[in-house]
């Protein structure tokens, strides 16, 4: 039954995850949107606009396919089975880099530096469900993901307003939670906490400067994201509860999804 259930969740993801790289001309769309054909005539040349077809169902087909990727990572969690972690957690990452994809993310250098932070996060992804302890390999792909989510969302994002209180006061609270229990991990907790308060702070100013629907939803995005790390923090270093692994990865992968929604071109 296990197995079974392995299979058809593989096919799910690679049928979705193949829809989004096999997306009509998205390769030759990215060159063409470096050097464009152009009409020419005495008075100069003008490029011609970008028609790239794409199927309406992708970004829902692969959301889906996320969504059961990941609850059968987290019920690899709860049942102790690595074939369901092994397998689901990438693959759930995977997919959510798909969204992207789909999505238009190759369009806008935004996009690709999401795509890019998504990467990182798959890398981390992996190192955290290794049998040796890699956390420091872990912590390391994650800090490089959010320091790239920092250059997106700095590009777009200009000011200083009082969205900065709110990661602020996360991350002192975080860190006065932890201290007593980091030991020798103090120095690289404090390094990521600051990150990915950062992080969040550029998602929400880009939010109140922008006011648009991709500032809103990267927004949301990063603060799950700061409240997956923050509890997969106080699991590790603190008390272990039974819930975490569920709150943890459902918000991790929904902080992502959300990410990768936002580089929608038509939501800019």
């Amino acid at each position: 039954m296990a197995l079974s259930v392995v299979f058809a969740g593989m096919l799910i993801g690679a049928y979705g995850f193949c829809s989004a790289l096999l997306e009509k001309d998205w390769r030759a769309s990215w060159w063409r949107s470096r050097w464009p054909p152009c009409i020419c005539s005495k008075d100069g040349c003008s490029p011609i606009p970008l028609q790239r077809e794409k199927s309406p169902l992708q970004v829902p087909g692969l959301s889906v396919a996320a969504f059961v990727s990941g609850a059968l990572c987290i019920r690899g969690k709860y049942s102790d089975s690595k074939i369901l972690i092994y397998v689901f957690k990438p693959l759930t990452t995977l997919l959510l880099l798909g969204v992207a994809v789909a999505a238009g993310a190759f369009a806008t250098t935004y996009g690709r530096l999401v795509v890019l932070s998504i990467v990182f996060s798959l890398a981390g992804d992996v190192f955290l469900m290794l049998p040796k302890d890699r956390f420091i390999n872990g912590l390391l792909s994650f800090l490089v993901a959010h320091v790239v989510l920092i250059v997106a969302f700095a590009l777009q994002a200009t000011g200083l307003s009082w969205w900065l209180l709110l990661p602020v006061a996360a991350g002192i609270g975080m860190y006065t939670a932890l201290a007593p229990h980091l030991g020798r991990m103090k120095i690289p907790v404090v390094v990521y906490i600051t990150v990915i308060a950062a992080m969040a702070w550029f998602a929400l100013e880009r939010w109140h400067v922008q006011g648009s629907t991709s500032a809103a939803l990267a927004a949301l995005g990063s603060v799950l994201f700061l409240y997956s790390d923050s509890t997969l923090a106080l699991n590790r270093f603190r008390a272990k509860f039974r819930l975490a692994e569920f709150l943890v990865l459902s918000t991790y992968y929904a902080s992502i999804w959300l990410t990768a929604l936002s580089v929608h071109r038509g939501w800019m």
